[in-house]
């Protein structure tokens, strides 16, 4: 029987506790990934991020995981061109814990 590891990016999942979404901008990655990553290993450094493709309610997006609250903060503060991917005010959203105004 063959045993295979879990994707890498099912394991990242696992091992850093802070996730950040963000929607692809309308050109895509081109545009942003290479100041991303430099500024991810300039500031963060290797080993205490990773970057994935991930699931939203409706866009594509990528998700940035961290080690810590506070890389999160200052990657969100460094690259504001870059939108959070928040599905929560989309109408196909649903949850008990919606705030109905």
């Amino acid at each position: 029987m063959v045993r295979r590891s879990p994707p890498q990016r099912k394991l990242d999942e696992r091992a850093f506790p802070i996730r950040v979404k963000f929607s692809v901008p309308p050109l895509g990655t081109i545009g942003v990934a290479p100041d991303m990553y430099k500024w991810l290993e300039s500031e963060v450094g290797r080993g205490r991020y990773a970057v994935h493709p991930t699931e939203t309610v409706l866009w594509n997006a990528f998700a940035i995981h961290f080690v810590a609250v506070e890389d999160a903060r200052a990657f969100v503060a460094a690259h504001p061109q870059l939108q959070l991917a928040d599905g929560t005010d989309c109408v196909t959203y649903t949850s008990p814990y919606r705030r109905l105004d």
